[in-house]
């Protein structure tokens, strides 16, 4: 890919969620919109980011050519480096539930397959032993707590975690279809956000 423009603004807006206890929410932030163009097909991809007092999100645009052209989505490579072996609050990765108790370890410690899981409610079937599903909280040696989810998850697949233990680093894993395929686009279409919240007490995450 070769870098087009970039677009920055700011936002400050109120907005009204579905539910919740609130009636209207205060949108603020700094914005930016890093355009892309592949060389050899001349493909745009934009990367949309949105930067809070508590965290930061991004999200990918396919932009439209004026052709409803579809596409199959193999995957995405989305990574998260981590600068330390955080202790990590973490469910394993499974395609069928999320009905698990947390386990607390280190991210170098996280081994799906060796935990017992005596709450487990539904089919039980972790994808890797080191995959698990978001949100994956992390609380760092200096008091800082991390969380990374997604939001506006909308005709896309969810995303987990894979954990490289060795390296600390996180990559997106989306849970595929009976075919092995991520997602069904079109031109026009974009991914739901991954969101990074910071805060320096766990409750301010909520």
């Amino acid at each position: 890919f070769r870098w087009l423009s970039i677009d920055t603004s700011s936002v400050d807006e109120r907005w009204e969620p579905h539910w919740g206890e609130e009636r209207q929410l205060r949108k603020r932030c700094s914005r930016m919109v890093v355009q892309f163009e592949q060389t050899a097909t001349g493909k745009r991809l934009d990367l949309e980011c949105m930067v809070f007092n508590d965290g930061v999100g991004f999200r990918y645009h396919f932009p439209s050519s004026g052709r409803h052209e579809a596409f199959i989505l193999a995957d995405e490579l989305t990574s998260f480096p981590v600068t330390g072996d955080h202790d990590a609050f973490w469910i394993p990765g499974d395609y069928d539930t999320n009905e698990y108790a947390y386990a607390l370890t280190p991210l170098s410690k996280v081994h799906a397959a060796k935990e017992v899981w005596p709450h487990g409610i539904g089919f039980r079937s972790p994808v890797s032993d080191s995959t698990v599903q978001t949100p994956l909280t992390m609380r760092t040696p200096d008091g800082m707590w991390l969380s990374i989810h997604e939001a506006a998850l909308v005709n896309y697949p969810a995303m987990q975690l894979d954990i490289d233990r060795k390296e600390l680093g996180l990559k997106a894993h989306l849970v595929p279809d009976g075919l092995g395929n991520k997602a069904y686009l079109r031109l026009g279409d974009h991914t739901p956000w991954r969101v990074l919240l910071i805060a320096r007490r766990a409750s301010e995450l909520l």
